[in-house]
């Protein structure tokens, strides 16, 4: 009888972990439906001023969601928020230590991301740098370099955590002309 009851018990423990499994997998059907619906929604009827906008605020919003997932997830694996918040808590002060560059990388991006100290399509020169940005992800900001007023073909990745640390120079921030001086020599 305690044979029995005892593969009756893993059969159950069985089924509740299948379930929990497919709990799981539709959370993560339903928050790739919620995102692909949420950037639609956004790119239809938001007030973005033009794509490179739209594009951060859409990239925000994907960000967002993927943190919301992995908490709801969390929660279906512990059963509690206590254990979870406990683990993650954990896991981040080893990695804290671990992953500082990215870190600071993500800090920048969170920066460029509230300040908007430049947007895509803005002729910038951070740090020792200077193009166009081309595109802002979450570790780099992707930027077409600029040689003598002439675009070189070429791409800078430059680290986030730049803008924490650099002067950005945003040439259209400021006015709609950019101010250049030319010296010329003019013989006596």
């Amino acid at each position: 009888a305690a044979a029995y009851f005892a593969k009756q018990q893993n059969l159950i423990d069985y089924y509740n972990s299948l379930a929990r499994l497919l709990v799981i997998l539709a959370v993560i059907i339903a928050a790739n439906i919620i995102t692909k619906a949420g950037v639609w929604l956004l790119q239809r009827y938001g007030k973005a001023k033009d794509k490179g906008e739209l594009k951060q605020v859409t990239s925000i919003y994907r960000y967002a969601v993927v943190i919301v997932l992995v908490v709801v997830i969390l929660v279906l694996l512990y059963g509690v928020i206590g254990p979870a918040i406990t683990s993650i808590g954990l896991l981040a002060a080893g990695l804290t230590l671990a992953l500082q560059r990215p870190i600071l990388n993500l800090a920048g991006w969170f920066s460029i991301a509230a300040k908007r100290p430049f947007r895509i399509g803005d002729r910038v020169d951070i740090g020792n740098v200077g193009g166009y940005v081309h595109d802002i992800a979450l570790m780099h900001t992707h930027i077409s370099l600029i040689e003598k007023d002439e675009q070189t073909g070429r791409m800078a990745y430059i680290p986030n955590e730049m803008v924490l640390t650099q002067p950005i120079v945003n040439y259209p921030k400021g006015s709609a002309l950019v101010w250049s001086e030319i010296k010329v020599r003019v013989p006596t």
